[in-house]
């Protein structure tokens, strides 16, 4: 799959979660609690080259509402990807997350998050760094969520930013 391919695929299904989120009736109940989710979208590091690839992966967190409005939460997260760069690739990436954010209606999310990384290198060694994105997700049951989510990390020991926009698919515990 070329990543024309790929950007298009994730527009397509972007577009048609959100329709169906859109339709589905008021469950809040679906945007707390603990969650496992998976992973797959788009990265790019910002490099000579800016060399490019699919990421994929999964997480394991908790949401709790903060107030009537606002969740907060948490998750830890292990992902991998294709991208090389002068023929070194992620082994995976380890990452621990806090995030926030406002309801939007009774069962959308949007937030912000942060938090740390630490990326496994093959062949070379470890790279410590920090996170920031933003993301939404969509509550299509009690049980089931769809969203999207984008960060930007910066892994200071050599000047690294790696970007990444994700698709992902949760369910609630």
């Amino acid at each position: 799959m070329t990543n024309a391919h790929l950007k298009k695929s994730i527009i397509s299904v972007f577009v048609g979660s959100f329709t169906l989120g859109v339709a589905s009736p008021a469950l809040a109940e679906g945007l707390t609690g603990a969650n496992v989710e998976v992973r797959l979208g788009y990265e790019r590091l910002d490099e000579i080259g800016n060399p490019d690839g699919v990421t994929y992966g999964f997480r394991a967190g908790y949401q709790a509402p903060l107030s009537k409005d606002i969740v907060i939460g948490f998750d830890v997260g292990l992902d991998s990807s294709t991208t090389e760069y002068f023929g070194l690739s992620k082994s995976h990436d380890l990452s621990a997350m806090l995030k926030i954010g406002p309801r939007i209606g009774e069962n959308s999310l949007i937030y912000v998050t942060g938090g740390y990384s630490r990326m496994k290198v093959k062949n070379f060694g470890s790279l410590n760094g920090w996170r920031a994105g933003v993301g939404w997700q969509q509550a299509i049951s009690k049980s089931f969520y769809i969203g999207f989510e984008g960060n930007y990390t910066r892994y200071n020991e050599f000047n690294i930013d790696d970007n990444m926009v994700t698709l992902l698919a949760g369910l609630r515990l």
